[in-house]
């Protein structure tokens, strides 16, 4: 019942996880639009056929919504998280690459899944020197971010550069989201100790 219990919290954290993301991402969307002076929609497609009866009898181009305006579609919260799902995958893979890279060439023996650090690049490895330890850190921000940009491209779909802006966005209101969250757990720390101190 404890291993259930756990793999159900598991999966709930991950869905609030992935939607939060996928919200976060229609903001970078819906503010690279703002920016490049153009509006977002469905990302619906249009057929050949369609264009032709546009031609003809001049149907609303607003029905189209970005089909029209040139603007980035804008996913809705579940195509969102899929493509937040994609991405993971995908830096879970680089991330046990550059693990095993990091440790072959720095030297470390205890690196990799049997190691201190895992998978996570970022986690200090044992016996890896640091400038290596720095060097995959940076590899993998730079392997992630065009990740990110080129699942973008083709799932939203856009073009490479809209997607690094995006992308550039996404991670901005990642560092944001991170400010807050510090700001948050030092108020309620402040908080806590000086209730604390308040009973002595």
């Amino acid at each position: 019942m404890g291993l259930l219990f756990g793999c159900v919290c598991v999966l709930i954290g991950a869905f609030i996880g992935l939607l939060i993301v996928s919200i976060l991402l229609r903001a970078a969307v819906w503010i690279t639009n703002k920016c490049l002076g153009s509006s977002g929609g469905s990302g619906r497609r249009r057929s050949s056929y369609e264009d032709e009866w546009d031609d003809d009898y001049d149907r609303p181009s607003r029905r189209y919504g970005s089909s029209s305006s040139g603007g980035i579609p804008e996913p809705d919260l579940f195509k969102g998280m899929g493509i937040t799902l994609l991405v993971g995958i995908a830096n879970i893979v680089i991330g046990v690459i550059i693990v095993f890279a990091m440790v072959a060439v720095g030297g470390g023996g205890g690196g990799g899944f049997g190691g201190g650090g895992g998978n996570n690049p970022f986690a200090p490895q044992p016996g890896v020197d640091p400038a290596v330890q720095i060097l995959a850190n940076c590899c993998s921000t730079i392997l992630g971010f065009l990740i990110w940009a080129g699942i973008l491209t083709g799932l939203l779909p856009t073009s490479f550069p809209r997607a690094l802006l995006v992308t550039l966005f996404l991670y901005l209101e990642f560092f944001a989201l991170g400010i807050i969250l510090v700001i948050i757990a030092f108020v309620i720390g402040f908080a806590g100790a000086a209730g604390g101190g308040g009973f002595r």
